[in-house]
């Protein structure tokens, strides 16, 4: 099988990452004592982060299957050495980073800070197995302990992995069967949860292979959505379409979890993710196809932000720990706040050029024509 990649970069997509990053930043200082008020506020739409991680895995399905069928061919070898690249090398960096911190800086619970900040981090006697867990992303286990985001990293390699295969699929298949077959495949993980009195939540921060399927099928709506674009960017843009479309997917993002009136089973939640993917998939289709949205997210700031938007996802919680830890006195909350909200972006940026940015390098040399041919077994 063989591996093509588009010839241009959209901007659009790089932008909507970071904006998506800084939500999952906010949603976890809204999980601090001090801001736990944010989420009984309307400042709670802005606290998504598990909708963010939804958008990235739309996102991730749509360009990865636009690498697959573009103009430029890599074979799959390359792409898997790519994707290590990308996602792995700056998460061992960071993954060093955050042990140091850890240790350098844990002295028992924080008083002031909450719930899920003392449970991020639950000492310095984490077993050598668990670290060993974290390095080789193999089973299911618990990983929030020490960079708690990590578990999206989990699903995002292993659906890498296949997911080449799966886009060979689909461009056989028909529309129809392939979103079907999506829908029931992430139904049926559910439906299964439901069934054995599972929660789906705990599930996915334990880096379950069963939610890997449920995963799986999002990135084939982001994979659809790129192969369709055909069809639906020429009638997206026509009138005020564009509005109408980006109305309905960002009340279907944000809103969803309105559905927890009706209670928290596994089935709401699958509603939820359900919703919140159809919702991500206007919001991209849309930055594809409106001027003026495009044009707000070529704004350089937005750009830095979709940039730096990896390193941010990855150090944010270790800064936010690291701060609260070091100023654990009730008395220095706000000043533990204030400095890490002062200091994530420079050190996200800081994280972008040391560790993230010479990881894209060396992907990029290794799988360039001229260094496979160089390195390619003799004739």
């Amino acid at each position: 099988m063989t591996i093509k990649t588009p010839s241009r970069r959209l901007h659009q997509l790089d932008a909507l990452r970071g904006i998506a990053s800084c939500m999952v930043v906010f949603s976890h200082f809204a999980l601090i004592g001090p801001l736990i008020w944010i989420n009984r506020t309307p400042l709670r739409l802005l606290a998504t982060g598990h909708e963010a991680v939804l958008l990235f895995f739309v996102l991730s399905g749509f360009v990865l299957t636009l690498q697959q069928t573009g103009s430029r061919r890599v074979g799959y070898p390359e792409y898997l050495l790519k994707r290590f690249c990308r996602i792995y090398l700056p998460y061992i960096c960071v993954l060093v980073l955050a042990i140091v911190c850890l240790f350098l800086t844990y002295h028992g619970l924080v008083p002031w800070a909450g719930g899920w900040l003392n449970s991020a981090w639950i000492g310095k006697d984490l077993s050598i197995g668990y670290f060993v867990d974290h390095i080789i992303f193999v089973g299911s286990y618990d990983t929030e302990h020490i960079i708690p985001v990590i578990w999206s990293l989990i699903y995002e390699m292993r659906v890498s992995i296949v997911f080449p295969l799966i886009v060979f699929f689909i461009i056989k298949m028909r529309l129809m069967y392939v979103a079907v077959s999506a829908i029931f495949l992430s139904l049926g993980t559910f439906c299964y949860i439901a069934l054995t009195g599972g929660d789906s939540l705990a599930l996915s921060f334990q880096a379950s292979y069963l939610m890997t399927l449920h995963y799986l099928g999002v990135f084939v709506v982001g994979a659809l959505l790129a192969l369709k674009r055909a069809q639906w960017m020429p009638w997206l843009r026509e009138g005020r379409r564009p509005y109408a479309v980006l109305c309905v997917s960002l009340a279907l993002y944000f809103l969803s979890r309105g559905f927890l009136v009706f209670g928290d089973s596994p089935m709401i939640r699958w509603v939820i993710e359900l919703t919140v993917t159809a919702g991500a998939a206007g919001i991209i289709a849309v930055s594809l196809t409106s001027k003026r949205i495009a044009h707000f997210l070529a704004r350089r700031i937005v750009l830095f932000l979709g940039d730096i938007s990896y390193s941010l996802y990855l150090v944010h919680t270790i800064v936010l720990l690291t701060f609260a830890h070091l100023l654990s006195d009730a008395r220095q909350a706000w000043m533990a706040l204030g400095l890490a909200a002062l200091t994530v972006i420079p050190l996200a940026f800081v994280t972008y050029f040391i560790f993230e940015k010479p990881s894209l390098l060396l992907g990029r040399y290794l799988t360039s024509p001229k260094n496979s041919k160089d390195h390619s077994p003799s004739k």
